[in-house]
């Protein structure tokens, strides 16, 4: 009866936290009561989110504040 190998693998390297993000300034449509796809908004506040973004899954989308979309 022989054994069953696994093959051999590296150790993760530690992964160090990266630079913070600075943030983006955006113009961003939403319903008359602040609300985007179940999402509160309110004013002055800043928003980020957790996670990879993905298209309709998980981020918020907006415009740049410099591609006024009017």
């Amino acid at each position: 009866m022989s054994a069953e190998r696994k093959p051999k693998t590296e150790p993760e390297a530690p992964v160090s936290d990266p630079a913070p993000f600075p943030g983006i300034t955006s113009i961003k449509g939403f319903n008359q009561d602040w609300t985007c796809r179940g999402f509160k908004f309110e004013v002055g506040k800043t928003y980020s989110v957790d996670g990879q973004i993905e298209a309709c899954s998980n981020g918020f989308h907006a415009c740049p504040d410099d591609e006024h979309p009017f």
